[in-house]
């Protein structure tokens, strides 16, 4: 284990991504990471879209011209990253049109391997809406936006108007994030309990690696925004909103224990090309302890998750 008696040559925060417009890399790593993410929080949500959003199905055997019957649902995700989400929605949604937008696709697969009702395109979503997307979708997707708001004091009202300017009259916004305010670092523990065999600890001399990636990632509070997302809604006028917290079960913890340190590391070689070399160093040495203090204390860092929806009134 490191010796943790004497202060750090650099102190590890994610206040270090003050002056970076997105925190993580695109690569073929990120990616990895992208796409392992997916399937987790798909695992703990079970939907890709939450069960009170209600989807338009088209009946090809009715006569009936309403447009809920006749036209496809329309569905974006904002910051599609690898289009997994996408890809998956395909398959939950045959019958439905996907638009995925991203500052940087490079990460997604080429239009030629997607199925076709999916459609790829570049915009960064905190600039004006192109003019050809105001009102067209029944459901806008967006995931970990936390990523490029919280940097630069990003406000978030403009992004959210941009997602309320993207939806028809009565279309709805589905907004998933971490939760850092119930962020804590879980050991196991001989106590019983009918809820979990973890416990979810503030601190500890036994995971000194953990607690500090922990305190690294609060960043006093840089992200507890996140968990606020129904009433940010609600005030750029969204109604019906609400906000749903998902935490993992006892099996994954370690899964996203590991995908966590695979974001602390992604994170930390971001800053070292960005000049930033002693604080890339200290995640560095940080996630390696890290990942010791898992194996041998039976812990990992766990950043819960939040799921917040509203729809668009029909004026």
């Amino acid at each position: 284990m490191g010796d943790y008696s004497t202060p750090a040559p650099e102190t590890a925060t994610f206040h270090h991504a003050n002056d970076q417009p997105y925190s993580l890399q695109h690569n073929h790593l990120a990616a990895c990471r992208l796409n392992l993410q997916h399937y987790l929080w798909r695992e703990v949500f079970q939907f890709n879209l939450h069960p009170s959003i209600p989807i338009p199905i088209p009946n090809p055997t009715s006569t009936s011209t309403s447009n809920s019957e006749t036209n496809p649902p329309l569905i974006a995700d904002i910051a599609c990253g690898t289009a997994l989400w996408l890809i998956d929605m395909s398959h939950q949604l045959p019958h439905a049109h996907l638009d995925g937008f991203d500052i940087d696709l490079t990460q997604a697969p080429p239009p030629q391997w997607l199925p076709e009702n999916i459609t790829l395109r570049e915009w960064d979503a905190l600039t004006p809406v192109p003019a050809d997307l105001h009102g067209r979708y029944d459901i806008v997707h967006v995931r970990l936006a936390v990523l490029f708001l919280s940097g630069r004091d990003v406000d978030p009202a403009p992004f959210i108007r941009n997602l309320y300017s993207l939806l028809k009259p009565g279309g709805w916004v589905q907004w998933d994030e971490l939760d850092c305010v119930r962020m804590c670092v879980k050991k196991i523990t001989t106590t019983p309990s009918s809820f979990s065999s973890f416990s979810c600890c503030l601190g500890g001399d036994d995971t000194p690696a953990l607690e500090e990636l922990r305190v690294a990632c609060s960043a006093d509070g840089r992200h507890d925004w996140a968990v606020g997302i129904a009433g940010m809604l609600e005030k750029e006028g969204f109604v019906d909103t609400r906000t749903e917290g998902f935490d993992e079960k006892d099996e994954l913890v370690r899964a996203f224990g590991d995908q966590h340190l695979l974001t602390m590391g992604e994170f930390g070689a971001k800053l070292g090309q960005g000049g930033k070399v002693k604080a890339a160093q200290r995640f560095g040495v940080l996630v390696e302890e890290a990942y010791r203090e898992m194996v041998g204390r039976g812990a990992a860092l766990s950043i819960p998750r939040v799921v917040g929806v509203g729809r668009k009134p029909v004026l």
